[in-house]
């Protein structure tokens, strides 16, 4: 009897099967790259958030800066040309990484150079990204050419340069009528008062700004 009773015990307590073994393995494998997925979803919806922020405020730095030009009796000299969406042409000015550099190095500007309202724009940027965030936004290792990131691969150009990518395009009426940020590898494209997440992977070129 108590033989018995011993083996109903022992056959009461057996451990899992292979087959159950690989069962659990298989559903721990799937929740956990569930989880991982609903991770990397969430954090790349924060980095695009977290990037749209920063687009605006470099938006609203602009209207500030052509405010304060106005108010200053600042001469507007628009030396690019920018083909809008519907396909018109308007005058416009032009502020790249390379005027932000400029600026955050403290070079000696010229006011009477043809492009000084891009300076003075790009000193708006940097302030108002200094005021509203914890970041350094560091341009000075930019050394490209003016009008760069035009047209240029974004990867290619953070890698090339480590700094956000950035392209304001204002008409002579101060409106920003073309914006593009590029950061984390999110670009940020602002046209026609929206704010999109681009899925080019190449900065607005040349057949557009001029």
């Amino acid at each position: 009897m108590g033989f018995i009773e011993n083996e109903r015990h022992q056959k009461n307590n057996k451990g899992f099967t292979l087959v159950e073994l690989i069962i659990v393995i298989a559903i721990m494998a799937i929740l956990s790259a569930a989880v991982g997925l609903a991770v990397i979803r969430y954090i790349q919806k924060a980095r695009e958030g977290n990037v749209r922020e920063e687009a605006r405020v470099i938006h609203d730095a602009c209207q500030h800066a052509y405010v304060n030009m106005v108010a200053g009796d600042a001469d507007l000299n628009l030396v690019k040309t920018f083909k809008k969406s519907d396909g018109s042409t308007v005058p416009c000015g032009v502020v790249t990484n390379y005027h932000l550099a400029s600026v955050q190095r403290g070079d000696m500007i010229n006011p009477a150079a043809a492009d000084y309202c891009d300076y003075l724009i790009a000193k708006d940027i940097l302030d108002s990204l200094s005021s509203n965030s914890d970041s350094d936004y560091k341009f000075l290792n930019f050394n490209g050419a003016v009008y760069n990131p035009i047209g240029m691969g974004c990867a290619s150009f953070s890698s090339t340069y480590g700094c956000p990518g950035v392209i304001v395009v204002y008409d002579v009426e101060g409106n920003i009528i073309m914006l593009e940020y590029y950061k984390e590898k999110v670009l940020i494209h602002y046209e026609n008062g929206e704010f999109n997440i681009s899925d080019s992977t190449t900065f607005i070129g040349t057949d557009r700004i001029q």
